[in-house]
């Protein structure tokens, strides 16, 4: 599965670069740390999912989620928060997954995975739409 990385915090993307080159199946296809040009990014590396820093810049989260929506390729989108109020703000928008930053990242196996499942279930029948789940 390709995934894509936006996080302003150094340490945080080069932690779930260095974890997830270590589960099968997964590329890192694109990093970011900032929301500037995050868009033409993500439609030029065609990522199945974007794990995205809820607190990645000033530029509220959901502008953000609205420009995903509007993508012919849109990624599953993970959004990493240490605020428990961020996730009641965005809640309301496109995003599919909430991961507390607090989380070890191996909570993040089974949400890359079900994406895994709902991706090969759409392959197989390109009329039903996956449903996402939250975890926090």
């Amino acid at each position: 599965m390709r995934i894509f990385i936006a996080s302003s915090n150094e340490k945080l993307r080069l932690a779930l670069v260095l974890f997830l080159e270590n589960v099968p199946g997964m590329i890192v296809v694109g990093l970011s740390d900032r929301f500037p040009g995050l868009i033409t990014q993500l439609v030029g590396s065609q990522p199945d999912a974007l794990i995205l820093d809820g607190e990645l810049s000033s530029q509220p989260v959901r502008d953000l989620l609205v420009d995903l929506s509007n993508l012919e390729h849109k990624p599953w989108t993970i959004i990493l928060t240490s605020e428990p109020e961020a996730v009641r703000l965005v809640k309301a928008t496109t995003a599919d997954y909430f991961v507390s930053k607090n989380a070890p990242p191996d909570e993040l196996i089974p949400i890359l995975n079900q994406i895994r499942v709902s991706m090969d279930n759409k392959y197989l029948d390109q009329d039903e739409q996956p449903v996402a789940n939250e975890l926090i």
